[in-house]
């Protein structure tokens, strides 16, 4: 007779999950501390954070976890972390990327129109997705405009977290290796504040990794070509008119993938890197003519510095602004004193 198996323990997940409950209200604490100026904030808050991120990032990776386990672990992760900006700011807005975005999502639920200029932001209007979405859901559910607004980058970094954990599954062939380099993705600093805030790049990169992830299904030939193709091309749409850096970080990264996937024996992503690039090249040629400029001014003064270096020119005199203007010595004192601190 043979003999039966021993049934796997089950982990107790609300200890997790109260505990890493509990890191949030010492954030909350923190925060609060912090308004009134006290010293002990600073360190209570970081505190809260490994409070937090520790024990779901420990039960996300464990040898024993379950393939759902993890994915439950990421999940209220991704949440959590979410918070602790919400309980920062509530429902108002701190970023000045938020406040450029904003302006954009105001004019066009009082116009109805995409594409109205925006002096805060002048390329914002040109990748009106993120203000799209945030509009349409506001008007379909009634929601206000704020909550509107954190529901849509709350699915959005849902949607990373989740589809970066199933893309290195598939690749690595391990839900145990998945979602370690989800963890370790979430562990970056930009997680917390920059990539929570209201702005493109925050719901481009949740795109950018459904992508890679439907890319990988098409590929092991699992699912109906016909469904995914769809799905592929309404995500490349998505994303190509809602952030430039996004789309054109990962058409390199497609690129690259092509490129090396057949020194390794295999099929690279040509088809789909061939969409989005004839994506990302027709929304510049039509809507997106604006991103010329903006890239230019953020581009141009650094190749200028290369190329005064490469004709032996040598570089911008430190402390000195392009139209001559010198920082008081005083100043120049100060920043370089700062560097020691």
């Amino acid at each position: 007779m043979a003999a039966l198996a021993t049934p796997r323990p089950v982990r107790p997940l609300g200890v997790y999950f109260v505990l890493a409950a509990a890191g949030l209200l010492l954030v909350s604490v923190a925060d609060d501390q912090a308004r009134g100026s006290t010293p002990a904030a600073q360190p209570l808050f970081w505190a809260g954070l490994l409070v937090v991120y520790v024990p779901l990032a420990l039960l996300a990776v464990a040898p024993g976890t379950s393939r759902r386990e993890r994915i439950a672990a990421l999940c209220v992760l991704t949440v959590l972390l979410s918070l602790v900006k919400v309980l920062q700011q509530g429902g108002a807005l701190a970023f000045y990327d938020e406040f450029a975005h904003w302006r954009s999502l105001l004019d066009l639920q009082r116009t109805g129109r995409l594409f109205t200029p925006n002096p805060l932001l002048g390329v914002s209007p040109a990748y009106p997705g993120l203000e799209s979405a945030t509009a349409a859901l506001a008007q379909a559910t009634g929601l206000p405009a704020p909550a509107a607004a954190q529901t849509v980058i709350g699915a959005a970094r849902a949607v990373l977290t989740l589809t970066l954990f199933l893309f290195l599954e598939r690749v690595t062939g391990s839900a145990r290796r998945g979602a370690t380099g989800a963890v370790v993705f979430i562990s970056n600093p930009r997680f917390v504040f920059f990539d929570d805030q209201y702005a493109y790049e925050s719901m481009a990169l949740g795109l950018a990794a459904l992508i890679l992830f439907l890319e990988i299904r098409r590929s092991s030939g699992d699912v109906p070509r016909i469904a995914v193709w769809a799905l592929l091309t309404l995500c490349v749409a998505a994303l190509v008119v809602t952030h430039h850096a996004t789309s054109y970080l990962l058409l390199a990264f497609l690129v690259l993938w092509a490129l090396v996937a057949p020194l390794l024996g295999r099929r690279g992503p040509v088809p789909l890197t061939f969409l989005l690039l004839a994506g990302v090249l027709l929304w510049l040629a039509t809507a997106g003519r604006p991103t010329f400029d903006y890239l230019a001014g953020g581009l141009g003064p650094p190749l200028q510095e290369i190329g005064a270096l490469l004709r032996h020119q040598g570089g911008r005199r430190l402390f000195q602004a392009s139209n001559g203007q010198v920082q008081p010595r005083w100043q120049e004192s100060l920043i370089l004193a700062s560097a020691w601190c």
